[in-house]
């Protein structure tokens, strides 16, 4: 998910293919990221999934009840061609792409590389 701002609080959503692959991922992804643009348009703070942004998921919850919850992570299986795994840590990794250099990178978890 990506989305991004200008100066004068234009708000564009741009949805990944890869991740939203149901009508119902489609819409929780939506809902979600337009909390975010809806903080930056009302306070012009990008802010990630701090205070604002609960307010704001929080009042989508109560104008759509029969919606499930905006949640800050989604809890659905992605599906992904490469998996990479932390000799440390054994912590998981998954992209699309061979996008991690292994011989620089390490997981959130480690604190040298594997």
């Amino acid at each position: 998910m990506f989305y991004s701002f200008t100066q004068s609080h234009l708000a564009t959503i741009e949805l990944s293919t890869k991740v939203c692959t149901t009508p119902e991922r489609l819409r929780d992804t939506l809902l979600h990221e337009i909390c975010h643009a809806a903080v930056w348009l009302q306070d012009g703070v990008n802010g990630g999934h701090g205070p604002r942004w609960l307010r704001v998921a929080n009042r989508a919850l109560a104008a759509w009840p029969h919606l499930p919850r905006v949640t800050r992570c989604h809890s659905y299986a992605i599906d992904t061609r490469f998996t990479y795994r932390c000799t440390q840590c054994s912590a998981c990794i998954n992209r699309h792409s061979r996008s991690i250099d292994v011989s620089k990178k390490v997981s959130w978890q480690s604190t040298k590389p594997s």
